[in-house]
């Protein structure tokens, strides 16, 4: 009780109204009493407004017990916290939302997603194993780095998935193209009417108006829609600077400790998003092969790497996977099959 008193500002005489404020975020939350609807944040000092209230400690007394908290803080390295490798790298597919990691019954570490945390719930999305879901992510990430030329392996079969897959996008970009052709022309007359006096300038404004929100709102579908179209390509240049890549990185993969492991993660800019498909909990993965950006991760390395890097004119190259999950009994927390795989999906690549 009596450090919260010694480094609590308010005692010293000055208590500050207005420290935060609510912003708009974009994501849905339930309004909080006398905050209102967003996500609170802090502002910075010389905005806050200070009141005077009653001193009990002394400023000197005051940063002296703050200077103390925190060399204590140093000295006692904080409290000890469980270790997951994919850390701020994972995220919800439903809400979007980060997901994070949480240790349940002194037993297992899960990766739950913050949607889930809200005053409101958003999302339903099943928490899922952490040490799986980390040996899946690191086991994707040796198979690039020890034999990268088996991205080859199956690149043809994807290819026709992804074009099957890609289809119905390119029928709704047709469709979206001939209504902004059709509502261009449309609004291409009504400048001709305008300039020729036969309508009202209400009417006209109105319409144009209402055209030119319709072209916005196609147009912000069509990209939408080219962002999620895949492609699929490897020319024989890309392997060869893969594979020289990974060779740099390749010795003592298998004696790495976490810190290792997590800082390859960190060089490879591993990135997951977790999808319930089926019946099945599903991993997309994938990880960016940055000339330029890796350079000051690779001296970081514990491993005898070479300080320079094949740039390949500095193009980042993206690899892609899609992973099924293992799936585990409700009760008993154990695999329902017992001799099952801990992962199967498709390996891609494609130029960044």
């Amino acid at each position: 009780m009596v450090i919260h008193v010694l480094t609590n500002e308010t005692y010293t005489g000055t208590w500050y109204f207005g420290k935060t404020k609510m912003i708009d975020d974009g994501k849905k939350r339930k309004p909080k009493t006398k905050c209102g609807l967003g996500k609170q944040v802090p502002r910075s000092r010389d905005e806050w407004i200070p009141v005077e209230v009653p001193q009990i400690i002394d400023p000197d007394t005051f940063a002296r017990a703050i200077k103390r908290k925190e060399e204590l803080h140093v000295q006692r390295g904080g409290h000890a916290v469980k270790e997951y490798l994919m850390k701020s790298h994972l995220t919800c597919s439903k809400c979007g939302y980060a997901m994070r990691g949480q240790f349940v019954r002194r037993k297992h570490q899960y990766y739950l997603c913050n949607g889930r945390r809200q005053v409101v719930s958003l999302c339903d999305m099943p928490s899922i194993r952490g040490d799986w879901v980390d040996a899946v992510v690191w086991e994707w990430a040796k198979m690039i780095i020890e034999s990268p030329e088996n991205l080859r392996v199956g690149l043809d079969d994807v290819q026709k998935e992804l074009e099957q897959e890609n289809q119905s996008l390119f029928n709704r970009l047709g469709i979206i193209e001939e209504q902004m052709t059709q509502y261009q022309s449309q609004l291409d007359k009504l400048l001709d009417l305008y300039l020729d006096g036969n309508f009202p300038k209400e009417v006209l404004t109105e319409r144009k108006s209402r055209l030119e929100e319709l072209l916005f709102n196609l147009g912000k579908e069509k990209n939408d829609l080219l962002a999620h179209v895949r492609h699929v390509t490897m020319t024989d240049e890309q392997l060869n600077y893969i594979e020289g890549f990974c060779a740099k990185i390749r010795k003592g993969l298998d004696r790495v400790d976490f810190n290792t492991k997590r800082q390859i993660i960190e060089l490879l800019d591993i990135r997951g998003k977790v999808a319930f498909e089926n019946g099945q909990k599903v991993l997309y993965l994938k990880c960016l092969i940055d000339p330029i950006n890796s350079e000051e991760h690779l001296q970081r390395l514990p491993m005898q790497i070479s300080p320079s890097l094949c740039c390949h004119n500095g193009t980042p190259y993206m690899v892609t996977a899609r992973l099924v999950l293992p799936n585990y009994g409700r009760r008993t927390g154990q695999k329902r099959k017992k001799n099952s795989a801990p992962c199967r999906g498709a390996v891609l690549f494609n130029q960044g």
